[in-house]
């Protein structure tokens, strides 16, 4: 094998295999903004950039197919550093990973006293926590220190150990907890969605009214994972493991740790949920499920293993969860010197991925919270919508943990909206058959409940009583809300 080549990973041949399916777009792109303000250094940033370029030739990378494995080759044209005296585009383009290079970096000089980094990477050479290491080594760098070079290492043979290593216990975690996943219900959710489409996103920013995400004795993490599923079952989701949230695990070892590159593993997270349950009990019952002993923790253990190796009836790249959740703690931007720094950590590619993408940015400054959907099949208003519901409830969690989940559900500021596309009913309905039979024997006994009766009369009027109440809720008349 000639330098520089190297066997993709685990993690990155599912990438691959998913853009060899077309479609993906720009959905892979990850892209990161900074913006610098004060007297840059224009000549410096640049070097700083060049030299994070050089520790980092991941980055340089193509990809090519050998014997029907793809290989992370340096690219035919290494990447450039551009210098432009321009604002940078909102837009996002692909990469084609047959010619590489993978990354784009463009210095946009603003003025005397600002300059915008925009840097985008795929997804094969670059994750969420790569974007710590990017901006903590180009700091460095513009601060005058040297990137010593990182030893060259075969991340694929060092990840396949790890993995028979884990497999057996990964079949046996699985084998007892998957379950075919149901289509997920949301609020106005319409039409069949493409894995990856056009997207569109709501962004916020947690403050201190939103509560302390400490004060539980359980991780950040699991809050936002506990509060997210228990949306998910207000909203008409099933509670006995059919609606999983996809979550990313990061996979660094010692050995990568200072690496940029691709460590995470997407997998679902299935987690039962009794509405009589406090919040604080939910929440540590992602932690140490109730009777199954099987955790986040567990799940953790096993986190290097593909689904499809654990559980070989699982097709690679399949959407494994129409709602997924990426959460990420990060430190404060590193301070380049006598500048002050301002980076969109939770930049956005213009996709989207499933029916809602959820990415939480957490860090001692800010936490941040984007939704990305796709507008054709998630209205703008819907997704506003649903993050409204969320914050409230995460308030509400919060503030009192040891309410039962339903009375926090009950007292969220809406009711549950309606879910999904209206279905045409048969032209013969419930009712209709209702009262078929009322008409033949209206004193009949039709339903019998301890000591209490209903004849087939009280059973029609108790029927149109509900029907009358669906239509009112703005399912209209010869419809049922899926």
């Amino acid at each position: 094998m000639e330098s520089g080549a190297h066997r993709a990973t685990s993690a990155q041949s599912g990438i691959w295999v998913d853009e060899l399916t077309g479609g993906v777009g720009a959905g892979y792109v990850m892209p990161l903004t900074v913006d610098l303000t004060g007297p840059v250094d224009v000549a410096a940033l640049r070097r700083a950039c060049e030299a994070v370029l050089a520790r980092h030739p991941v980055l340089a990378s193509a990809v090519q197919e050998r014997d029907g494995v793809p290989h992370l080759v340096p690219a035919p044209v290494p990447p450039a550093v551009t210098v432009e005296h321009s604002p940078p585009s909102t837009g996002v383009e692909p990469f084609d990973l047959a010619t590489g290079p993978l990354v784009r970096m463009g210095l946009h000089v603003l003025g005397r006293e600002r300059c915008v980094l925009r840097f985008a990477a795929h997804h094969l050479v670059f994750d969420g926590e790569s974007k710590s290491i990017l901006l903590r080594d180009l700091a460095a760098a513009y601060g005058g220190a040297g990137l010593p070079a990182l030893p060259d290492v075969d991340l694929a043979a060092d990840e396949e150990q790890r993995i028979a290593e884990e497999l057996p216990l990964a079949r046996e975690y699985w084998l007892a907890r998957w379950r075919d996943p149901a289509d997920v219900v949301l609020p106005h959710l319409g039409g069949s969605r493409p894995p990856t489409g056009p997207g569109s996103s709501v962004a916020f920013t947690l403050g201190p009214d939103d509560g302390d995400l400490d004060a539980l004795g359980v991780s950040r993490f699991e809050v936002v994972l506990a509060t997210w599923q228990a949306l998910l079952r207000w909203y008409g989701n099933d509670g006995d493991d059919t609606a999983p949230i996809g979550v990313d695990l990061g996979t660094r070892t010692d050995a990568t740790r200072d690496r940029i590159g691709c460590f995470v593993n997407e997998l679902p997270v299935f987690a039962r949920l009794d509405p009589g349950w406090s919040f604080r009990r939910f929440a540590r019952s992602l932690r140490f499920e109730h009777g199954l002993r099987r955790d986040l923790r567990g799940l953790y253990r096993v986190r290097e293993v593909p689904l499809a190796r654990a559980l070989p009836r699982i097709e690679p790249g399949r959407v494994l969860a129409q709602v997924s959740l990426s959460y990420r703690r990060r430190e404060a931007a590193p301070a380049f010197p006598g500048l002050v720094t301002d980076v969109d950590w939770a930049a956005s590619n213009g996709t989207s991925r499933g029916a809602l993408r959820v990415l939480v940015v957490d860090g001692p400054d800010r936490c941040d919270v984007v939704l990305q959907h796709d507008p054709a099949h998630l209205p703008h208003e819907a997704a506003a919508r649903i993050a409204g519901h969320w914050r409230a409830l995460l308030r509400a969690a919060l503030a009192a943990p040891d309410t039962a989940l339903a009375d926090l559900l009950r007292a969220l500021p809406h009711p549950p909206p309606l879910h999904g596309p209206a279905r045409t009913l048969p032209a013969t309905t419930l009712v209709d058959l209702v009262d078929e039979v009322v008409a033949r024997q209206p004193d009949a006994v039709a339903v019998v409940d301890g000591d209490r009766t209903l004849t087939y009369a009280e059973l029609g009027a108790a029927t149109r009583a509900l029907a009358g109440r669906v239509v009112a809720a703005g399912a209209g008349p010869g419809s049922l809300v899926a």
